[in-house]
């Protein structure tokens, strides 16, 4: 429950960072709180793909069984998804701020 309220503020946020009723909302605590959202969620969905990439290409051999369609679902959606979240995250809250008066 937690998890989806924080998956649901988070896409909230973001469309405050676009939408003319984002305007409302204090600038400076949006701008960072957008930044620092999308920095944790670029930075976790990468260290993701990265080990998981490493581990599906030999790099990282795992001391148990790993199930490989499992690891490469979310080496190549799930995990991949919370980095380009993540980015586009930024991305948003810089444009904000560069079109700040």
């Amino acid at each position: 429950m937690l998890v989806a309220l924080a998956k649901g503020a988070g896409g909230v946020l973001a469309l405050a960072l676009v939408q003319p009723w984002g305007r409302r909302l204090p600038s400076r605590l949006l701008i960072r709180t957008a930044l620092a959202g999308g920095i944790v969620l670029a930075l976790y969905g990468g260290v993701l793909v990265l080990v998981g990439a490493l581990v599906l290409s030999g790099v990282i051999v795992p001391s148990g069984p790993v199930d490989r369609t499992a690891l490469r679902w979310h080496v190549y959606v799930w995990d991949l998804w919370f980095l380009v979240w993540g980015v586009l995250l930024v991305v948003a809250a810089l444009q904000r701020r560069r079109a700040e008066p």
